[in-house]
């Protein structure tokens, strides 16, 4: 497995730290039925242009936000990185505001570095630039990168950001369910076989679903020669390859020592 190196320094200079969070402007609330018409409208996936994305010798890397409102106009907004069109890491977002009078949108990310567009009328495409200090206090030495977004409607938004979809009610149900046996190598069993405590099994379940632990994809547990948990999350299964960066490096470490 090849290890992806980007020079952090560089990142830094065209686009936001990289980081793991959501966030939601707390201090802009709104009630009017209009105005929750007009956030919706802007509701969805928006993937970074090809001619803005971030290029590298060795790839190329685009930003991507995920806009949500509800019903009352308030707004929650997410971010990540695609590496080749694959999932990168999480972008943190310290928090955002849109003004609906002037259809502009303004992005605080981590260590201060802002991204200011504006979102055309027929909500198609956001045209901006990000704004990223160097040196952290020298106004003079800010600098700036063209960024647009256009709407994702092919990307499936759960593969980046939600482990499990939602039912129609909004919320997540976990139902273990025995590894399925699908060769004559490998023995399954119930979990339950081997543990009497399953308010813990569930407590667990229920973290790695609201992503305590990170962005996990998969979760498998063999006791005893006998393969007795299999679950998979944001859209992968038995059958799809993850990717591991350096972490091949550890367990070669611990298979040596």
């Amino acid at each position: 497995m090849k290890l992806i190196k980007i020079p952090l320094l560089l990142i830094l200079l065209y686009i936001f730290p990289l980081g793991c969070q959501q966030s939601q402007d707390k201090n802009y609330k709104s009630t009017s039925a209009n105005q929750a018409k007009y956030y919706i409208s802007i509701d969805g996936l928006w993937r970074c242009t090809p001619e803005t994305a971030l290029k590298f010798p060795n790839g190329t890397l685009e930003p991507v936000i995920r806009i949500n409102g509800d019903a009352y106009g308030n707004l929650n907004l997410q971010g990540c990185f695609l590496w080749e069109k694959e999932f990168y890491d999480y972008w943190e977002i310290k928090s955002f505001k849109f003004t609906d009078s002037t259809n502009q949108l303004e992005m605080v990310a981590g260590e201060g570095s802002i991204f200011k567009g504006v979102i055309d009328h027929d909500k198609k495409i956001i045209r901006g630039t990000a704004y990223s200090d160097k040196w952290g206090d020298t106004a003079s030495r800010v600098y700036q990168n063209k960024l647009d977004f256009i709407r994702d409607e092919k990307t499936d938004e759960n593969r980046l950001f939600f482990p499990r979809p939602a039912g129609v009610n909004g919320s997540i149900e976990y139902v273990y369910g025995r590894p399925e046996q699908i060769d004559n190598y490998l023995q399954t069993a119930s979990i339950f076989q081997f543990i009497n405590d399953s308010t813990a099994f569930y407590g667990l379940m229920e973290k790695i679903i609201k992503k305590k632990f990170g962005r996990l994809e998969s979760l498998l547990i063999l006791k005893d020669q006998k393969l007795v948990l299999e679950e998979y999350f944001y859209g992968y299964d038995r059958a799809q390859l993850h990717d591991i960066h350096s972490c091949t490096k550890s367990i070669t470490s611990l298979l040596l020592g």
